[in-house]
């Protein structure tokens, strides 16, 4: 979301790629140098990319190593909403070593932060770095911004706190971008991966702010290695997620959380299925389509992070909505409150339906209350819950 950005963008993301979620390996006895999934720096002998229900699995193999990250955001099976998920994303890194010779090697993780308004960040990064900080603390990186950016709280302090930790403890720690980087350089040429090392400094007032660790793994011949990372935020004053920076540093506690993950999703995309003499539709219907209901429903459908608008129009809320309701009709109910309370008292629309609770603008488009109507008629003849009607909104 647009507001609530954790990691930055480019202007030219689309054609660089970068910055992201990079983890670079160096070997400590060749001084060799490359990334787990290939990108910004290497050449990888073999590369696959898979996209699963629920996570994303990068695939390489690089100067005799087999590597993997799994990417996946876990679902916690503790809330009360279904389908809700503890605000943290899990890089899940294995490597294998198919050589002959033992590997002595150091891993560095790197994600730049912008904690806030990502767009306030593309146009004027110099001045909101000021306001950016970052620590250290038993294994963790913790970051804040003390001033927000988004319309009507600009100045107001970002409600969260940024984290990185893993299942492993680090042996060095970077908080500065120009610190990893390096002056006049890029994410393909970092001084720091040249070095070997990290300055385990704070940043401080004026710093890009990264999140940077590093490993040492030794690997024998044949052997394999892993360790998990978690990006991931805190909201301030919610009790439930203070030990969150914490819950995930066990690899057990991953194991179980990818499992629940993948459970979760195949009860989703198994709720309702269809059986047509044409595999490829049975596919799309029976998982990407609602794959793709529950991504727009959670990210919106804005159709790049360059877009001004992050979060769905009440349009798009209710034609996920839609989609929705024989699926998770508790979630698709959630949504059409958080729509309905946008509208205005004459029956006109507003144009979007943050999730933020900042007000909406009047919009002419005629269409928008119209889906409002055929969502709730529709929810009401899957449902039979007349009480939403009596629910008050705004």
């Amino acid at each position: 979301q647009r507001f609530n950005s954790l990691t930055r963008r480019y202007l030219d993301m689309p054609q660089s790629d970068m910055p992201g979620r990079f983890v670079y390996v160096r070997d400590l006895d060749s001084g060799e140098s490359w990334s787990v999934t290939g990108h910004p720096i290497g050449d990888p002998e073999q590369f696959r990319s898979t996209i699963g229900l629920g996570y994303t699995r990068v695939e390489t193999k690089t100067s005799g190593l087999r590597q993997e990250a799994l990417f996946f955001v876990p679902k916690n099976p503790d809330e009360v909403e279904q389908g809700s998920q503890d605000p943290c994303e899990v890089w899940r890194i294995s490597l294998k070593n198919e050589g002959g010779a033992s590997r002595r090697l150091r891993l560095f993780s790197y994600s730049e932060w912008v904690m806030g308004d990502v767009l306030q960040d593309m146009k004027d990064a110099p001045f909101f770095k000021l306001f950016r900080s970052a620590r250290y603390e038993d294994g963790v990186i913790f970051g804040r911004n003390s001033r927000w950016g988004a319309p009507g709280r600009g100045r107001e302090p970002w409600p969260y706190q940024v984290f990185l930790t893993s299942t492993r403890q680090p042996v060095a720690w970077e908080l500065s971008t120009l610190g990893f980087v390096g002056m006049g350089r890029t994410l393909a040429n970092p001084v720091a991966l040249e070095r070997g090392e990290l300055s385990n400094q704070e940043a401080f007032s004026g710093d890009n702010v990264c999140g940077c660790l590093a490993w040492d793994l030794d690997i024998a011949p044949g052997e394999s290695a892993s360790l998990d990372i978690i990006l991931g935020l805190v909201p301030d004053g919610e009790s439930r997620f203070e030990c969150l920076p914490w819950k995930y540093r066990e690899a057990v506690v991953v194991d179980e959380a990818l499992e629940t993950t993948k459970d979760w999703w195949r009860r989703f995309v198994s709720s309702i299925e269809v059986e047509t003499p044409d595999a490829a539709l049975n596919d799309m219907v029976n998982v990407w389509n609602k794959y793709q209901i529950h991504m727009t429903l959670a990210f919106g459908h804005g159709p790049s992070y360059f877009h001004g608008n992050q979060h769905a129009t009440m349009r798009d809320s209710m034609q996920d909505s839609y989609g929705l309701i024989p699926l998770d009709p508790a979630w698709a109910r959630r949504t059409i409150l958080r729509a309905m309370s946008f509208q205005y008292s004459d029956g006109s629309p507003s144009y979007a339906s943050n999730r933020m609770g900042m007000p909406e603008a009047k919009w002419d488009k005629v269409d928008l209350p119209v889906w409002l109507a055929l969502t709730v008629h529709n929810y009401l003849a899957e449902t039979g819950d007349w009480q939403i009607l009596d629910e008050r909104v705004g």
